[in-house]
C-alpha cells in the first residue's frame, strides 16, 4: 500500500502540490485575462482544473461512457468556460 511507503507517499504528495502549483498559474494567468465568475476565488478554480482535467473524469468520458477526444475536449472547455467564468466559451 501506498501509506506503508513513506517515500512514495511522500512522491505523491510532491507530485499533487507541483500539479496544483501549475493549475493555479494557469487560474492566475487566465484571470488577468477574463476575470473569474463573481464569487469563484482562484482556490476553487484551482480545484475546478485539478477536477475536470483529470485523468479520472478524462477516462471515465472515453473508456466508460464511449465519447471520441474532440467531444470530450469541446464539453471540457464549455464546462471550465461556464465554471470559472460564468458563461459560455467564445467560438
Amino acid at each position: 500500500m501506498l501509506g506503508d511507503d513513506p517515500e512514495i507517499a511522500d512522491f505523491y504528495e510532491s507530485s499533487g502540490r507541483m500539479q496544483r502549483d501549475g493549475y493555479r498559474i494557469v487560474i492566475d494567468t487566465l484571470a488577468r485575462k477574463r476575470p473569474l465568475r463573481t464569487g469563484l476565488g482562484p482556490e476553487d478554480a484551482t480545484t475546478i482544473l485539478l477536477v475536470l482535467l483529470g485523468t479520472d473524469v478524462y477516462r471515465s468520458m472515453l473508456e466508460d461512457h464511449g465519447w471520441a477526444e474532440q467531444k470530450w475536449r469541446s464539453w471540457v472547455i464549455e464546462t471550465l468556460s461556464e465554471a470559472l467564468f460564468g458563461h459560455p466559451a467564445d467560438g
